[in-house]
């Protein structure tokens, strides 16, 4: 009897012992910012985040419904601290201004490179841009050719409205810029007639376009832009293989068709896609970006069919299973910040091939506005 009473109360102590055990494990896994020990230790705020092997802050890509409050909270940091160590970073204002998709440091550290954009054409958000010594500089990154400026929505332009720094312009900007880039070279090649005593014919080469080559191609600027300071706008989304939307490959997909005018093809992601031209308006375009937006090819060379991540900057995109737009998958409508599978019930795990179109432009092609609702 004494026997039994003793492994009795032996039972007790190692059931008391698992519960507050798996007590700990448990209630740890609902306090996403704290850690636990061994039993009996308690808890500990999580330590926050360090810079990089590079001296660069570490970075948070902010979400739909963030605020730096929420942000602090999250990283064990506080809300002054994000406002101080974010002060001078790329397109930084403050924290009631912060905007899906941004990067917002939440340690101390060199301030970062902001997010590539893939159709940018200069500045410091073209794709492969390398951050400069200085960080102050980051605006002269990645220039146009000569006798243009880099306008405000990231595109070479020679257009005096583009080119005024007062409209946002970033290098080659003010009075000087020179708006025919034929006179330029003309300028140039009667310099070299001044300065030797040999009489030579010059010959003037135009500034390179961008490559439309079925090979993998280096991307330049598009050299010679006449385009308004307001080109159309179109649909456009970018779907990535890495869940930050930043980084690793990625699909650039744009077109101009018009849900009421133009209809909606069917696209398949790696089939079927001819044009690699994103200046064109006749028909959608896409690019399969490599070695950290380097590179590009034609997306029917790309095996991606479940991107882990997606940026939809313009337009509307419904995603099927299937090759022929007729298995529904979910669709593509929030604009802004960076979205990922099963986000929510809309949001699709498999893209099969897609509609997407634009809405309706006024005649002078300024976006009148025209948004779908968001997903709950």
């Amino acid at each position: 009897m004494q026997l039994f009473s003793k492994s009795t109360n032996a039972m007790k102590t190692i059931h008391f012992v698992a519960f507050s055990f798996f007590w700990t494990i448990t209630t740890a896994t609902t306090l996403g910012d704290y850690t636990w020990g061994l039993w009996g230790r308690g808890y500990s705020k999580r330590d926050a985040p360090v810079p990089d092997a590079n001296g660069i802050c570490f970075r948070h890509t902010t979400q739909y419904g963030d605020t730096c409050a929420k942000i602090a909270e999250k990283y064990s940091v506080s809300v002054s601290d994000i406002e101080r160590w974010n002060t001078g970073s790329w397109g930084w204002t403050d924290c009631p201004n912060i905007m899906p998709g941004d990067f917002v440091c939440v340690s101390s550290g060199g301030l970062p490179m902001p997010k590539a954009l893939p159709d940018a054409q200069c500045g410091p958000q073209t794709p492969g841009a390398m951050r400069p010594e200085n960080y102050a500089d980051l605006a002269s990154v990645k220039p146009c050719p000569v006798g243009q400026c880099c306008a405000r929505w990231l595109k070479c332009s020679n257009s005096s409205e583009a080119c005024s720094s007062q409209d946002g312009c970033l290098s080659g900007c003010g009075a000087h810029a020179i708006k025919n880039v034929a006179e330029l070279i003309k300028a140039e090649a009667n310099k070299a007639k001044t300065s030797t005593t040999s009489t030579t014919t010059s010959t003037t080469e135009s500034p390179p376009e961008p490559t439309t080559a079925t090979k993998t191609s280096e991307f330049k600027p598009h050299g010679g832009s006449t385009e308004t300071a307001h080109p159309k706008l179109t649909w456009k989304v970018t779907l990535y293989e890495a869940d930050t939307c930043d980084g690793g490959n990625y699909y650039n997909l744009i077109g101009h068709n018009d849900y009421m005018t133009n209809g909606m093809p069917c696209l398949q992601l790696n089939q079927g896609w001819t044009s690699t031209d994103m200046t064109d308006e006749t028909k959608p375009s896409c690019r399969w970006w490599t070695q950290g937006g380097n590179k590009w090819e034609k997306c029917l060379n790309s095996p991606l069919n479940t991107p882990k991540s997606w940026f939809l900057e313009r337009g509307f995109c419904a995603v099927f299973t299937d090759d022929n737009c007729q298995m529904p998958g979910g669709r593509l409508s929030q604009r802004g910040g960076c979205h990922h599978p099963g986000e929510t019930a809309y949001s699709p795990t498999y893209f099969g091939s897609m509609q997407c179109f634009s809405y309706g432009y006024s005649h002078n092609h300024n976006w009148q506005g025209r948004e779908t609702p968001e997903d709950e």
